[in-house]
Protein backbone atom coordinates (compact mmCIF):
# COMPACT_ATOMS: atom_id res chain seq x y z
CA UNK A 1 0.00 0.00 0.00
CA UNK A 2 2.43 2.46 0.57
CA UNK A 3 4.56 1.62 -2.95
CA UNK A 4 1.61 2.12 -4.43
CA UNK A 5 0.79 5.67 -2.75
CA UNK A 6 4.93 6.79 -3.08
CA UNK A 7 4.09 5.69 -6.91
CA UNK A 8 0.60 7.79 -7.29
CA UNK A 9 2.80 10.63 -5.65
CA UNK A 10 6.20 11.01 -7.93
CA UNK A 11 3.17 10.21 -10.81
CA UNK A 12 1.42 13.42 -10.07
CA UNK A 13 4.66 15.33 -9.09
CA UNK A 14 5.73 14.25 -12.88
CA UNK A 15 2.73 15.47 -14.01
CA UNK A 16 2.62 18.84 -12.48
CA UNK A 17 6.02 19.31 -13.21
CA UNK A 18 5.37 19.02 -16.78
CA UNK A 19 2.54 20.76 -16.88
CA UNK A 20 4.35 23.68 -15.45
CA UNK A 21 6.76 23.33 -18.30
CA UNK A 22 4.18 23.20 -20.93
CA UNK A 23 2.25 26.69 -19.50
CA UNK A 24 5.94 28.37 -19.38
CA UNK A 25 6.58 27.84 -22.94
CA UNK A 26 3.50 29.22 -23.75
CA UNK A 27 3.76 32.30 -21.87
CA UNK A 28 7.34 32.70 -24.37
CA UNK A 29 9.57 31.09 -21.83
CA UNK A 30 10.49 28.28 -23.55
CA UNK A 31 14.26 29.39 -23.17
CA UNK A 32 13.61 29.72 -19.57
CA UNK A 33 11.97 26.42 -19.16
CA UNK A 34 14.37 24.58 -21.33
CA UNK A 35 17.18 26.04 -18.53
CA UNK A 36 15.29 25.01 -15.44
CA UNK A 37 14.32 21.56 -17.53
CA UNK A 38 18.32 20.85 -18.31
CA UNK A 39 19.15 21.92 -14.56
CA UNK A 40 16.31 19.62 -12.68
CA UNK A 41 16.63 16.53 -15.43
CA UNK A 42 20.15 16.93 -16.52
CA UNK A 43 21.52 14.82 -13.40
CA UNK A 44 19.22 12.73 -14.29
CA UNK A 45 20.00 12.03 -17.68
CA UNK A 46 23.72 11.82 -16.61
CA UNK A 47 22.96 9.33 -14.58
CA UNK A 48 21.17 7.18 -16.78
CA UNK A 49 23.23 7.53 -19.33
CA UNK A 50 26.14 6.11 -17.01
CA UNK A 51 24.21 3.18 -16.58
CA UNK A 52 23.05 1.91 -19.51
CA UNK A 53 25.39 3.43 -21.85
CA UNK A 54 28.30 0.75 -20.32
CA UNK A 55 25.47 -2.12 -20.66
CA UNK A 56 24.56 -0.63 -24.36
CA UNK A 57 28.92 -1.28 -25.41
CA UNK A 58 28.66 -4.72 -23.69
CA UNK A 59 26.02 -5.94 -25.59
CA UNK A 60 27.36 -4.07 -28.94
CA UNK A 61 30.84 -6.02 -28.01
CA UNK A 62 28.87 -9.08 -27.72
CA UNK A 63 27.54 -8.54 -31.38
CA UNK A 64 31.26 -7.56 -32.82
CA UNK A 65 32.70 -10.65 -31.31
CA UNK A 66 29.96 -12.56 -32.70
CA UNK A 67 30.28 -11.43 -36.33
CA UNK A 68 33.85 -11.49 -35.84
CA UNK A 69 33.84 -15.26 -35.12
CA UNK A 70 31.91 -15.99 -38.19
CA UNK A 71 34.22 -13.97 -40.11
CA UNK A 72 37.09 -15.88 -38.67
CA UNK A 73 34.93 -19.28 -39.14
CA UNK A 74 34.21 -18.11 -42.80
CA UNK A 75 38.38 -17.63 -43.75
CA UNK A 76 38.79 -20.54 -42.40
CA UNK A 77 36.57 -22.37 -44.46
CA UNK A 78 37.84 -20.60 -47.38
CA UNK A 79 41.75 -21.64 -46.86
CA UNK A 80 41.06 -24.99 -46.08
CA UNK A 81 39.00 -24.85 -49.39
CA UNK A 82 42.03 -23.34 -51.26
CA UNK A 83 44.64 -25.89 -49.91
CA UNK A 84 42.25 -28.65 -51.01
CA UNK A 85 42.26 -26.99 -54.55
CA UNK A 86 46.08 -26.25 -54.63
CA UNK A 87 46.54 -30.21 -53.27
CA UNK A 88 44.44 -31.70 -56.12
CA UNK A 89 46.18 -29.13 -58.71
CA UNK A 90 48.91 -30.30 -57.56
CA UNK A 91 48.04 -34.04 -58.10
CA UNK A 92 46.53 -33.36 -61.41
CA UNK A 93 49.92 -31.59 -62.27
CA UNK A 94 52.13 -34.49 -61.23
CA UNK A 95 49.41 -37.05 -62.81
CA UNK A 96 50.18 -35.02 -66.01
CA UNK A 97 53.42 -34.87 -65.96
CA UNK A 98 53.64 -38.51 -65.12
CA UNK A 99 51.61 -39.38 -68.37
CA UNK A 100 53.70 -37.38 -70.58
CA UNK A 101 57.10 -38.97 -69.53
CA UNK A 102 55.14 -42.52 -69.95
CA UNK A 103 53.68 -41.64 -73.78
CA UNK A 104 57.33 -40.09 -74.40
CA UNK A 105 58.87 -43.85 -73.50
CA UNK A 106 56.22 -45.39 -75.45
CA UNK A 107 56.77 -43.26 -78.20
CA UNK A 108 59.96 -44.45 -78.80
CA UNK A 109 60.07 -47.61 -78.37
CA UNK A 110 57.08 -47.90 -80.47
CA UNK A 111 54.98 -49.49 -77.78
CA UNK A 112 51.14 -49.97 -77.96
CA UNK A 113 49.91 -49.20 -73.89
CA UNK A 114 46.74 -49.00 -72.11
CA UNK A 115 47.52 -46.06 -69.57
CA UNK A 116 46.31 -47.05 -66.11
CA UNK A 117 46.35 -45.45 -62.79
CA UNK A 118 46.99 -47.24 -59.45
CA UNK A 119 43.99 -47.10 -57.18
CA UNK A 120 45.70 -49.40 -54.46
CA UNK A 121 48.70 -50.44 -53.26
CA UNK A 122 49.58 -53.75 -50.79
CA UNK A 123 49.86 -57.12 -50.34
CA UNK A 124 48.13 -59.25 -52.99
CA UNK A 125 47.70 -63.08 -53.53
CA UNK A 126 50.72 -63.78 -51.26
CA UNK A 127 52.82 -61.70 -53.01
CA UNK A 128 54.41 -58.80 -51.25
CA UNK A 129 54.54 -55.89 -53.32
CA UNK A 130 51.59 -55.35 -55.58
CA UNK A 131 49.49 -52.90 -56.85
CA UNK A 132 46.19 -52.59 -58.28
CA UNK A 133 44.71 -50.47 -61.26
CA UNK A 134 41.93 -49.17 -62.92
CA UNK A 135 41.66 -51.53 -66.29
CA UNK A 136 41.25 -54.68 -67.07
CA UNK A 137 40.02 -57.21 -69.56
CA UNK A 138 37.02 -54.97 -70.91
CA UNK A 139 40.04 -52.89 -71.68
CA UNK A 140 42.59 -55.35 -73.26
CA UNK A 141 44.47 -56.30 -70.26
CA UNK A 142 45.55 -60.08 -69.91
CA UNK A 143 47.46 -61.94 -67.75
CA UNK A 144 51.49 -61.66 -68.23
CA UNK A 145 51.43 -58.33 -69.68
CA UNK A 146 54.09 -56.05 -69.19
CA UNK A 147 53.68 -52.64 -67.27
CA UNK A 148 55.85 -49.68 -67.56
CA UNK A 149 56.02 -45.95 -66.76
CA UNK A 150 57.76 -43.32 -68.18
CA UNK A 151 61.13 -44.59 -66.02
CA UNK A 152 61.57 -48.39 -67.10
CA UNK A 153 60.13 -51.11 -65.76
CA UNK A 154 57.06 -51.65 -63.01
CA UNK A 155 56.59 -55.58 -63.58
CA UNK A 156 54.01 -57.72 -64.67
CA UNK A 157 49.83 -58.30 -64.49
CA UNK A 158 49.09 -61.08 -62.44
CA UNK A 159 45.69 -61.34 -62.31
CA UNK A 160 43.01 -59.52 -64.23
CA UNK A 161 39.07 -59.16 -63.61
CA UNK A 162 36.68 -56.82 -66.02
CA UNK A 163 37.60 -53.39 -64.37
CA UNK A 164 40.97 -53.82 -62.49
CA UNK A 165 44.10 -55.84 -63.11
CA UNK A 166 47.24 -56.50 -60.35
CA UNK A 167 50.11 -55.74 -61.08
CA UNK A 168 53.14 -57.66 -59.44
CA UNK A 169 55.64 -55.02 -58.99
CA UNK A 170 59.78 -55.79 -60.21
CA UNK A 171 60.83 -55.02 -56.70
CA UNK A 172 58.81 -58.11 -55.14
CA UNK A 173 60.64 -61.03 -53.56
CA UNK A 174 59.32 -63.58 -55.86
CA UNK A 175 60.30 -61.51 -59.45
CA UNK A 176 62.99 -62.65 -61.21
CA UNK A 177 64.01 -60.53 -64.47
CA UNK A 178 65.99 -61.41 -67.55
CA UNK A 179 68.50 -58.37 -67.42
CA UNK A 180 71.57 -57.28 -69.51
CA UNK A 181 74.41 -54.01 -68.80
CA UNK A 182 73.97 -51.78 -71.34
CA UNK A 183 77.51 -51.27 -71.84
CA UNK A 184 78.80 -54.85 -71.66
CA UNK A 185 76.08 -56.67 -72.89
CA UNK A 186 76.36 -59.07 -70.07
CA UNK A 187 73.42 -61.05 -68.72
CA UNK A 188 72.55 -62.42 -65.75
CA UNK A 189 69.62 -62.27 -63.45
CA UNK A 190 67.53 -59.02 -61.78
CA UNK A 191 65.51 -59.83 -58.32
CA UNK A 192 63.36 -57.93 -56.39
CA UNK A 193 64.79 -56.91 -53.07
CA UNK A 194 61.62 -54.66 -51.79
CA UNK A 195 62.61 -51.11 -51.15
CA UNK A 196 65.91 -51.89 -51.04
CA UNK A 197 65.63 -52.35 -55.40
CA UNK A 198 67.32 -55.10 -56.99
CA UNK A 199 69.89 -56.92 -57.10
CA UNK A 200 72.33 -58.47 -60.09
CA UNK A 201 73.50 -61.82 -60.55
CA UNK A 202 75.87 -62.29 -63.70
CA UNK A 203 75.64 -65.92 -65.56
CA UNK A 204 79.59 -65.30 -66.34
CA UNK A 205 80.89 -64.89 -62.99
CA UNK A 206 84.10 -63.50 -64.89
CA UNK A 207 82.90 -61.13 -66.95
CA UNK A 208 83.38 -57.25 -66.01
CA UNK A 209 81.07 -55.15 -64.24
CA UNK A 210 81.41 -51.58 -62.35
CA UNK A 211 79.49 -49.28 -60.62
CA UNK A 212 77.25 -46.69 -62.66
CA UNK A 213 76.66 -49.65 -65.32
CA UNK A 214 72.98 -49.47 -66.76
CA UNK A 215 70.89 -52.46 -66.45
CA UNK A 216 67.45 -53.51 -69.08
CA UNK A 217 65.35 -56.03 -69.47
CA UNK A 218 66.62 -58.88 -71.30
CA UNK A 219 63.28 -60.34 -72.34
CA UNK A 220 61.25 -63.63 -71.91
CA UNK A 221 60.47 -66.15 -74.36
CA UNK A 222 58.02 -65.00 -76.82
CA UNK A 223 58.35 -61.62 -75.23
CA UNK A 224 56.29 -62.71 -72.19
CA UNK A 225 56.19 -61.16 -69.50
CA UNK A 226 58.88 -59.05 -70.21
CA UNK A 227 59.80 -57.10 -73.59
CA UNK A 228 63.69 -56.74 -74.11
CA UNK A 229 65.17 -53.45 -73.73
CA UNK A 230 62.91 -51.66 -70.75
CA UNK A 231 65.23 -49.99 -68.23
CA UNK A 232 65.57 -51.52 -64.76
CA UNK A 233 68.49 -49.02 -63.07
CA UNK A 234 71.46 -48.42 -62.20
CA UNK A 235 74.72 -50.55 -60.68
CA UNK A 236 75.63 -48.85 -57.15
CA UNK A 237 77.34 -51.39 -55.19
CA UNK A 238 79.32 -54.89 -56.09
CA UNK A 239 79.74 -57.42 -53.55
CA UNK A 240 82.11 -60.14 -53.82
CA UNK A 241 85.51 -60.68 -56.30
CA UNK A 242 85.51 -61.40 -59.75
CA UNK A 243 84.93 -65.25 -60.17
CA UNK A 244 83.39 -65.96 -57.11
CA UNK A 245 79.49 -67.76 -57.57
CA UNK A 246 78.34 -65.25 -54.71
CA UNK A 247 79.15 -62.03 -56.77
CA UNK A 248 76.24 -59.79 -57.11
CA UNK A 249 75.59 -56.42 -57.71
CA UNK A 250 73.00 -53.87 -56.04
CA UNK A 251 70.85 -52.23 -58.28
CA UNK A 252 69.03 -48.87 -57.63
CA UNK A 253 65.85 -48.52 -59.92
CA UNK A 254 65.07 -46.08 -62.15
CA UNK A 255 61.15 -46.58 -61.20
CA UNK A 256 60.15 -44.91 -57.66
CA UNK A 257 57.92 -47.58 -56.68
CA UNK A 258 56.90 -45.38 -53.64
CA UNK A 259 55.43 -42.73 -55.60
CA UNK A 260 53.35 -44.82 -58.45
CA UNK A 261 50.41 -43.21 -60.07
CA UNK A 262 49.92 -43.69 -63.61
CA UNK A 263 51.52 -46.77 -65.76
CA UNK A 264 51.09 -48.16 -68.57
CA UNK A 265 49.95 -52.12 -69.52
CA UNK A 266 51.75 -53.03 -72.95
CA UNK A 267 49.39 -54.84 -75.30
CA UNK A 268 50.48 -55.52 -77.96
CA UNK A 269 54.25 -57.04 -78.64
CA UNK A 270 56.54 -54.58 -80.74
CA UNK A 271 58.37 -56.04 -83.48
CA UNK A 272 61.65 -54.95 -82.90
CA UNK A 273 64.02 -54.12 -79.66
CA UNK A 274 64.56 -50.92 -79.18
CA UNK A 275 67.92 -51.56 -77.25
CA UNK A 276 69.28 -48.68 -75.35
CA UNK A 277 67.27 -46.42 -76.86
CA UNK A 278 64.61 -46.02 -73.68
CA UNK A 279 67.73 -45.07 -71.20
CA UNK A 280 67.77 -41.94 -69.90
CA UNK A 281 70.18 -39.29 -70.96
CA UNK A 282 73.47 -38.89 -69.10
CA UNK A 283 73.96 -35.67 -67.85
CA UNK A 284 76.13 -33.85 -70.09
CA UNK A 285 79.48 -32.16 -68.47
CA UNK A 286 80.31 -28.50 -68.34
CA UNK A 287 82.25 -27.40 -70.13
CA UNK A 288 85.98 -26.88 -69.10
CA UNK A 289 87.19 -23.45 -69.74
CA UNK A 290 90.81 -22.62 -71.00
CA UNK A 291 92.28 -19.32 -70.60
CA UNK A 292 95.57 -19.15 -72.53
CA UNK A 293 98.40 -15.73 -71.94
CA UNK A 294 100.43 -14.47 -74.69
CA UNK A 295 103.08 -12.36 -74.20
CA UNK A 296 102.67 -9.19 -76.32
CA UNK A 297 104.52 -8.62 -79.74
CA UNK A 298 106.58 -5.60 -78.02
CA UNK A 299 108.03 -7.46 -75.15
CA UNK A 300 111.67 -8.60 -74.89
CA UNK A 301 112.92 -12.04 -74.02
CA UNK A 302 116.10 -9.96 -73.12
CA UNK A 303 115.65 -9.48 -69.46
CA UNK A 304 115.80 -5.91 -67.84
CA UNK A 305 119.55 -4.61 -66.60
CA UNK A 306 118.47 -4.70 -63.36
CA UNK A 307 117.66 -7.79 -63.29
CA UNK A 308 120.47 -9.16 -65.40
CA UNK A 309 123.77 -9.71 -62.94
CA UNK A 310 126.67 -8.10 -62.65
CA UNK A 311 130.05 -9.72 -63.82
CA UNK A 312 132.50 -9.59 -60.26
CA UNK A 313 136.20 -7.76 -60.81
CA UNK A 314 139.00 -10.01 -59.80
CA UNK A 315 141.11 -7.88 -56.45
CA UNK A 316 144.62 -7.64 -57.70
CA UNK A 317 146.72 -9.62 -55.39
CA UNK A 318 149.41 -7.41 -53.64
CA UNK A 319 153.21 -7.77 -55.64
CA UNK A 320 156.00 -9.18 -53.77
CA UNK A 321 159.07 -7.05 -53.47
Amino acid sequence: MMRSRRARLALAIAVLVSITFIILSARGSSTTARDTGSSVFGPFERLTSSVTKPIGNFFSSLTRIRSNEKTISDLQQKNAALQFDSRVLDGQSARGRQLQSLLKTAGIGQLTIVPAQVIAVGPSQGFAWSITLDAGSRDGVKTGQCVINGDGLVGRVSSVGRSTSTVLLAIDPSSSIGARAAKSSQIGIATGDGLAGLTFQLLDPMAPLKKGDSLLSFGSKNKQPFLPGIPLGTITDIKGATGSLTRIAIVQPFVDFSGLDVVGIVVAIPDRDPRDSLLPSSPKPAPTVTITISPTSGASSTPPSSARPTPSTPTPKPSKS
